[in-house]
């Protein structure tokens, strides 16, 4: 029930200026709780018995041969390997582990010409427009920049 307004004055995009913050809390939240988060570290393989995870088999990262690698057991086990971890699905499917796609995904940039047709046609109006030349203004980096001609 929110005016279009909100869409510029929300600012709904997080900003890495914000994200980092964010996520530093959510990883002290979680620890908190008694997870245990790894970094610098890979996933070689998952101990199953009886059809259950019971841990993962991990070595240091820079360890390519895999000589160090050590057992750790856990109630659970969560994977958030991320879109390039292709070694990891290998690994999955070799336990027979269904992997099932995700039902979105994101793009880090969509030029606005083609943003603004696709969004008048589905809501109509030319209220898009001036929400992304506001964000856009917000986020604009030397990585990332729409020209507008």
């Amino acid at each position: 029930g929110a005016t279009k307004q909100i869409l510029i004055d929300g600012k709904p995009h997080l900003g890495t200026d914000r994200l980092v913050p964010l996520l530093r809390n959510f990883r002290q939240h979680l620890q908190d709780l008694g997870v245990t988060i790894k970094f610098g570290t890979r996933v070689d393989d998952l101990h199953i018995e009886d059809g259950r995870v019971l841990g993962v088999m991990v070595s240091e990262s820079a360890d390519e041969y895999r000589l160090r690698s050590q057992k750790l057991e856990y109630d659970a086990v969560i994977l958030a390997v991320g879109h390039s971890a292709r070694d990891i699905y290998q690994m999955l499917l070799t336990h027979n582990v269904e992997l099932v796609p995700k039902d979105f995904a994101m793009i880090p940039m969509v030029r606005y010409e083609v943003v603004t047709v696709v969004i008048e046609l589905r809501y109509g109006g030319s209220w898009w427009g001036k929400y992304l030349q506001n964000t856009l203004a917000l986020q604009r980096s030397s990585q990332y920049v729409i020209k507008r001609e």
